[in-house]
């Protein structure tokens, strides 16, 4: 699920740059392994939250560091940092960096003050197709060609990762065709990642997915992307029934999985009336409606939280100035208690 923020001044990035530069060069060195280790004492349970970035400049800017703050003093444990990489339409064979994808730098920037603060790291990057839609559509015309350029973009980022000693590494986010139809690309891409990076690995399978992929014993955890619906179309939510039928996913998962710890990489609500039946729905087109979201997130921490490794939640809108007051932010809003309870 993403939203996209609104572009930054050029002027002012290019100033942020070449401040960040000017630390760096003076031997100010962002810290790096030699300062940080892996935090799995803290975090035997992730409590964790989603930034996403889609403009360079986000991950290097007082936004990103005070949201850090932000979510410590909530008292999250975990943070998933969200970089996109993106494509010509669903059906290229090339993937691309564009103005929007945040510069390594500022990857590493944004991992290192993580660290800094305690927090376990998720580095998670997507592939998003231009125009936007469904990922998990994805189909390259060339796959020889498509799982080069995902080889040579997606482990620099695990060399990131293990640098600053990131806890998970996800090999992938929703891409269901793919993973699907072509699952020895991601069996010979984490057979690579294993040699670059000793944290934990999993993959970031969407909720109608996560049964279908066959590579889960190559991995550490079971990721899913848990936008189950949770009520029937225009049914008003009672906690009861979204407990049965959180009970009744957790089983399913549960069964699925095995031995096998299950992370839910990404789960959310809108603030608006009509998600308990379509979290998925980012375009979902409805009245405000906090009571809805605040009563989901609890929900899922009471029921599903005590049953699976932990849950990142989507998202923190660091990157925009006011609150989306119908997005899946739960800050300011009647969520954001639900998770200081938590």
């Amino acid at each position: 699920m993403r939203t996209f923020g609104s572009f930054c001044n050029l002027a002012v990035f290019k100033i942020i740059t070449l401040c960040i530069v000017f630390y760096i060069s003076c031997g100010n060195k962002i810290s790096s392994e030699k300062d940080y280790g892996r935090n799995w004492k803290n975090c035997q349970k992730f409590k964790g939250m989603s930034l996403p970035s889609w403009l360079k400049g986000e991950l290097s800017s007082q936004r990103f560091l005070n949201a850090l703050d932000e979510l410590r003093s909530l008292g999250l444990n975990s943070v998933a940092i969200v970089i996109t990489l993106y494509q010509d339409g669903l059906t290229s064979s090339h993937i691309i960096k564009t103005e929007n994808t945040p510069d390594e730098f500022e990857v590493e920037l944004a991992l290192s003050e993580a660290k800094k603060r305690g927090f376990c790291v998720m580095l998670k990057p997507h592939i998003d197709p231009i125009p936007l839609t469904y990922r998990g559509l994805i189909s390259p015309q060339d796959i020889k060609t498509w799982k080069e350029d995902y080889f040579r973009f997606m482990l620099s980022y695990a060399e990131i990762a293990e640098r600053y000693k990131a806890e998970i590494f996800s090999v992938g986010t929703e891409l269901e065709y793919i993973s699907t139809s072509y699952p020895e690309v991601f069996i010979e891409f984490i057979e690579k990642v294993r040699k670059i990076f000793s944290g934990k690995l999993i993959y970031s399978a969407n909720f109608t997915e996560y049964k279908k992929v066959s590579f889960w014993k190559e991995l550490d955890f079971v990721g899913i992307d848990a936008y189950f619906s949770l009520c029937s179309e225009g049914e008003v939510p009672e906690k009861s029934k979204i407990k049965a039928r959180w009970e009744s996913i957790i089983r399913e998962i549960r069964d699925f999985a095995g031995e096998k710890e299950v992370v839910f990489t990404e789960l959310g609500y809108l603030s608006r009336r009509g998600t308990c039946a379509r979290p998925w729905d980012y375009t979902l087109n409805s009245e405000r409606d906090e009571d809805e979201q605040a009563m989901l997130y609890e929900s899922a921490i009471e029921f599903a939280f005590p049953h699976i490794k932990g849950i990142f939640w989507w998202e923190w809108e660091f990157y925009r100035d006011d609150v989306d007051k119908l997005g899946y932010t739960p800050r300011g809003k009647k969520a954001e208690e639900k998770i200081r309870k938590w």
